[in-house]
């Protein structure tokens, strides 16, 4: 959970001065820098994005080519500790979730990076290459996108990503995005067998990490080879939860997870003047504070994210895209949809088109229809798919089957 936190001139250079640990990444054509007052506030961004780093001493020749973002994360002790993140004095978030800051800093700096590249399409899924053809596989979270893409790769596909689909504006490629994919010890077992995970070589042990109960495995380990490469756009597969879900005009709905600090009655009454929300959950979480769940409908999230925004300091909310999690037992089934449909479902996972949640700010028309068209241009040569998962090994069976097989 986070929230809005103003600063004056003053404490915004005072700050500054603060972060003297410097990290850099580049992302396609965007170069962050992340500079914090501690180093361990950077231990899961730099464990996530490895394959990213870069030396802040080298490659300063032709800065023209990037575009530049400089994050300042700031946390202190003490009862009263708190985490910023800010990277202007109008764009600073106090990080209310204390256990798990690193992981919101790097969800806040993750978006607002990929809102920023130009070079690709970015979307959310995974992928990877199979018979030299690349496949997406597109969906919310919980969809089961990263158990089929680890399946795949246990079978031979060349993995590419699990977070981002990258597609090459000018060249119709996939493109690896090496960012480290996290899993739990079953999930690793099901790609792994314990006895080859025994048996493995040093070199080998040092793709995995483990970080309490996760997992987290370098991409080189899952693509069956030293190294990633693109290769040619081929297929996107749309993994839904359940056939509703296909025939549903309001996909992509999202979780919102909302605490209010007071002016409760209010804000539900705001609320259900929304068409399509639906309150899954009230807790009341302390004498001044209110805990809600609301589940938003696609075509609604606009509006929802605009009234948090409108009682300011009194609120405090995340969103997440989620899915209902396959069912292990239930039979997949596979449908080839048209390209006019699938570029359409194309759009709703685009990441650095559509303007993250907690920017103050509504994407440019101009900028939708630009990318719109872009996408149109690049996809348009695609064959797609719905897919509704089920037993991974019997979903690994079909989908390979309907791209078929070697």
């Amino acid at each position: 959970m986070f929230r809005s936190y103003t600063l004056t001139p003053f404490e915004f250079e005072d700050l500054k001065k603060q972060a003297r640990y410097i990290s850099m990444f580049t992302f396609f054509d965007v170069r962050i820098q992340v500079c914090t007052n501690k180093p361990e506030n950077l231990d899961y961004f730099n464990l996530m994005y490895t394959y990213f780093r870069r030396d802040p001493n080298t490659n300063r020749d032709n800065q023209n080519q990037w575009t530049s973002i400089t994050y300042y994360v700031l946390s202190n002790h003490g009862p009263d500790a708190q985490t910023l993140l800010f990277w202007s004095q109008e764009k600073c978030w106090e990080i209310l979730d204390r256990e798990n800051a690193q992981q919101v800093v790097e969800n806040i700096i993750f978006d607002s990076t990929l809102a920023q590249v130009s070079t690709h399409f970015l979307f959310h899924g995974a992928c990877f290459c199979h018979n030299s053809g690349g496949v997406g596989l597109l969906g919310t979270s919980g969809a089961g996108k990263t158990t089929l893409s680890l399946e795949l790769a246990r079978r031979g596909c060349h993995f590419l990503s699990d977070e981002i689909v990258a597609l090459g504006r000018n060249d119709g490629r996939f493109h690896p995005f090496p960012r480290l994919v996290g899993c739990t010890e079953s999930t690793l077992q099901m790609i792994i067998p314990s006895t080859e995970l025994a048996n493995m070589s040093n070199e080998q042990k040092k793709y995995l990490r483990r970080e309490g109960a996760n997992i987290y495995v370098n991409p080189i380990l899952l693509s069956n080879q030293d190294g990633q490469y693109d290769c040619p756009a081929h297929t996107v597969v749309f993994l839904e939860s359940s056939l509703s879900a296909i025939d549903s005009c309001d996909e992509g709905g999202v979780t919102v997870e909302v605490a209010m600090l007071d002016q409760t009655d209010q804000f539900e009454k705001c609320a259900s003047s929304i068409p399509v929300i639906t309150l899954a959950k009230k807790t009341k979480t302390s004498e001044k504070t209110t805990y809600y769940c609301f589940r938003v409908g696609h075509r609604q999230k606009g509006a929802f994210r605009r009234l948090c925004q409108s009682f300011g300091p009194a609120i405090a909310y995340r969103v997440f895209k989620t899915a209902q999690s396959p069912d292990a037992s239930a039979e997949p089934h596979i449908t080839m949809i048209g390209r006019e449909q699938g570029l359409k479902k194309m759009l709703g996972y685009l990441r650095n088109v559509i303007t993250p949640y907690y920017f103050d700010q509504e994407p440019d028309p101009r900028d939708v229809l630009e990318n719109t068209a872009g996408i149109l241009a690049t996809a348009i040569g695609l064959d797609f798919f719905q897919l509704i998962p089920g037993n991974v090994s019997r979903t690994a069976d079909l989908l390979l089957d309907a791209l078929g097989k070697d």
